[in-house]
């Protein structure tokens, strides 16, 4: 290996090893408790003389920091990720925005291929008709399986409609299909007051000014209202605790709805302070698997000091915000800053919420919601 090649290969396995020791000294709750420090160090010894003595080509250095950067942060936690340059700035474009996408939403661990949890009404993934469970092998012919789960959703959007091809895996055969991406809503949110009982609240985001035009535009229609109102935060997995806190803050005025967890402080308790302006309305609300962070957030408050009302699909338990920190090279590392516990003595992290009345089945389209929101009502 020449001069040049080994101080480069030197400088990626040092630029690994300090974010090693930047996530593990400010980030990591606990180290893993199968592994001591030294045994750390020892395997990670052995690794880099394994590299370095029986690799059968020279490693590219920054293929390999890349890499390093890769696994160790989308290791981390499910809602994790590390970006490239590129991802990194569409993130930073599309975030708290309105992007035109396929309409699903993707679930993924680090192991595995990205599996639909959720496909938008009125969306391109629904008119090409792709189901709940699909695994989805590349995104426009990138593999997705070294993606994060932010990854393989944000491969989805774009700030202007295009056409893009997924590959859907099967065991009879991989499907390659044409989908194009577009603008689902123009708002983060919609309100039919003719659907349902009372009229069907839609959330897509919850982003501001989400809460606030919600205050303006949907509450004085509600404002004598005594039928109930359906919430719908299926496929809403999007948002901010903040603006799920003025969700609540709509329909309930409380101290302690919960807590904030972080890294620097051991608890942050919430509150509703401000006067509810819908405080007796009865409520519903609609969930699948694809209601992700913030949403889950507000329809475990609402569920339990509300009692409204869930209907649906228990959800993945990932009440969180994520921060992002920009590197030097353009790249990102998006991580886990805040997680909400809606309970004082119990955390939720992956717990997810229990709906009411759970709906079977794979086929969950609005007509089955309804049905469900109609018979509970009768029964009440």
């Amino acid at each position: 290996m020449s001069v040049k090649r080994r101080r480069l290969f030197l400088f990626t396995l040092l630029g690994a090893l300090s974010l090693f020791f930047l996530l593990e000294g400010n980030l990591l709750k606990t180290p893993p408790s199968s592994l001591g420090s030294d045994d750390s160090f020892v395997v990670l010894a052995r690794a880099l003389n394994l590299i370095k003595n029986e690799y059968i080509q020279e490693p590219s250095p920054g293929t390999t920091l890349q890499g390093a950067f890769r696994g160790m942060v989308n290791s981390l936690d499910i809602r994790s990720s590390y970006l490239d340059p590129k991802n990194t700035d569409k993130y930073k474009k599309l975030w708290g925005k309105l992007a035109y996408e396929t309409g699903l939403v993707l679930y993924k661990t680090p192991t595995s291929f990205p599996v639909v949890i959720g496909i938008k009404e009125n969306s391109p993934a629904e008119q090409a008709e792709l189901e709940l469970g699909d695994t989805i092998g590349a995104i426009n012919g990138q593999l997705t399986l070294e993606m994060s789960m932010l990854e393989s959703n944000l491969w989805q959007k774009n700030e202007t409609a295009d056409l893009i091809s997924i590959k859907i895996l099967n065991r009879t055969g991989d499907q390659e299909i044409s989908i194009n991406r577009e603008l689902i809503s123009d708002s983060f949110f919609s309100f039919n007051p003719h659907q349902g009982p009372g009229g069907i609240l839609k959330i897509y985001a919850l982003f501001p000014p989400c809460i606030e035009e919600i205050k303006k535009k949907v509450v004085p229609q509600l404002s004598s209202q005594k039928e109930p109102l359906v919430i719908d935060l299926r496929c809403c997995h999007d948002g901010t605790l903040n603006e799920a806190k003025n969700l609540i803050n709509i329909f309930l005025q409380k101290k302690n709805i919960g807590y904030l967890k972080t890294k620097e402080t051991k608890k942050q308790v919430l509150h509703c302070l401000d006067l509810a302006l819908l405080p007796e309305i009865p409520l519903f609300v609609w969930t699948n698997q694809s209601t992700i962070g913030a949403s889950e957030a507000a329809a475990s408050i609402l569920k339990k000091y509300r009692e409204a009302k869930v209907i649906g699909k228990k959800t993945l338990g990932l009440m969180s915000d994520e921060t992002l920190v920009s590197l030097n090279d353009g790249s990102g590392v998006v991580l886990t800053s805040v997680i909400f516990h809606p309970y004082s003595k119990a955390e939720s992290w992956k717990h997810g919420i229990n709906p009411d009345v759970p709906l079977k089945g794979t086929d969950l389209h609005l007509n089955a919601y309804l049905e469900a929101t109609q018979k509970t009502l009768s029964e009440q």
